[in-house]
């Protein structure tokens, strides 16, 4: 949770003027001295502040802030403080959209909801694949249950530039342009922020079954620091890996015959791939995720592999995952009706939302596709049976750094 502070409250805070601070212009500036303190400049007149206890200045947003620990950014040497290891959630999800579970195509309904994406470097916009009605909507992160925006798409189902026809999963870069699993169109369409048409950057090849066929394009993973595309091959137990531009895709995992060793795939629906360029998959057909390090042919199991089950070990059907930066993963366990938390090096998984059968409660799941986190935790599921987009709020008090 993100602590932003008004003048008003400033005002209970100690404030001195500093004199051995030069503000070169107004505004607000780190310590380097001390992190639970910062500088403000007004009228070129420096004033040392003092964030509440137990907050640090957090330059980069411009705010007193929790403090939390860096991930390691050595591939080599991932050791570092699990911060989310007993991290909790809300029992109730809050619905933002689809209050009703019924199918709709105004601002607060959805038809068959899939991928769903929280762009975290500009405000936790939420972004819906919203599948039957061929349109990318999106729900503004300072409030969301004001209903969608259209922001591609929506045009009536087609082929052209400016339509879309049954998306399944969306992307959102830094610079807000919009990457698009354009499923009965067979291509990636890139909308430019703003603009009111696609343009194609990926398109499957009809001619042969090679590394440029994708049969079933259930979802996808855009590696934004290698501009590459990840894609799930569904029927040939694969992940195709694809340069932005390119439409002659490389065989990066699976595709080896038997569908149940630690080199095969059986029906991958979704990938995650992390900073070093690690793939973690949702091998649901083996009902387990796979691990794959950078250049590796053989996946490791990093959840599940016990067969087909609802317990602890267990997984039926993952359809999508998230990977935290402490290396946490986070399985949409769908046929379970739950949302399974493995650590690293776990044998076990941790229900954290769901488990409670198939419906439409609070506290209950239905046939979910997606799911996403955005830059506090908070944990977000398409959940496609119910045609509704649910929020699940991290308890802030269950997360030890």
């Amino acid at each position: 949770m993100k602590i932003i502070f008004s003048i008003g409250i400033l005002s209970l805070i100690v404030i001195s003027n500093v004199y051995g601070f030069t503000c070169k212009n107004d505004g607000f500036f780190a310590n380097p001295s001390d992190v639970h303190t910062y500088y403000q400049c007004s009228s070129g007149v420096s004033y040392l502040i003092s964030c509440l206890a137990g907050l640090v200045w957090n330059d980069t947003e411009k705010m007193c802030d929790w403090k939390t620990v860096d991930p390691i950014t050595n591939c080599e040497n991932s050791q570092q403080t699990n911060c989310y290891k007993t991290a909790g959630w809300s029992t109730d999800g809050t619905i933002i959209v689809g209050m009703d579970s019924e199918r709709g195509s105004d601002s607060q309904h959805l038809s068959s909801p899939l991928g769903v994406f929280v762009d975290t470097h500009n405000g936790n916009n939420v972004y819906v694949a919203d599948k039957d009605n061929d349109r990318i909507q999106k729900f503004l992160g300072s409030s969301l249950s004001s209903g969608g925006i259209t922001v591609a798409g929506g045009n009536g189902v087609g082929s052209a530039p400016n339509q879309l026809d049954g998306p399944v999963d969306v992307y959102v870069d830094k610079d807000e342009n919009i990457y698009i699993a354009d499923y009965g169109n067979h291509r990636i369409q890139m909308w430019p922020k703003d603009a009111i048409s696609g343009i194609t950057i990926a398109v499957r090849n009809d001619t042969s079954h090679g590394v440029n066929y994708v049969t079933f394009l259930y979802s996808m993973f855009f590696h934004e620091k290698t501009h590459t595309f990840y894609l799930p091959d569904y029927f040939h137990g694969r992940i195709l890996k694809f340069t932005n531009g390119s439409n002659n895709g490389i065989i990066v995992a699976g595709n080896n015959g038997d569908v149940s060793t630690f080199n095969s795939l059986d029906g991958p629906t979704s990938v995650f791939v992390d900073d070093c360029e690690t793939l973690y998959v949702t091998d649901s057909g083996n009902c387990r995720v796979q691990k794959y390090v950078k250049g590796a042919s053989q996946g490791i199991t990093v959840a599940g592999g016990y067969g087909r089950g609802n317990n602890a070990s267990q997984l039926n059907m993952p359809y999508s995952l998230q990977v935290d930066k402490y290396k946490n993963l986070y399985i949409l366990d769908t046929y379970n009706g739950r949302i399974q938390r493995w650590g690293p090096n776990d044998n076990v998984g941790v229900t954290i939302i769901g488990g409670h059968d198939f419906g439409n409660a609070a506290n209950q799941l239905m046939y979910s596709y997606s799911l996403a986190l955005d830059s506090e935790g908070n944990i977000f599921v398409s959940d496609l049976g119910n045609h509704r987009i649910q929020k699940f709020n991290i308890l802030p008090e269950t997360i030890t750094c």
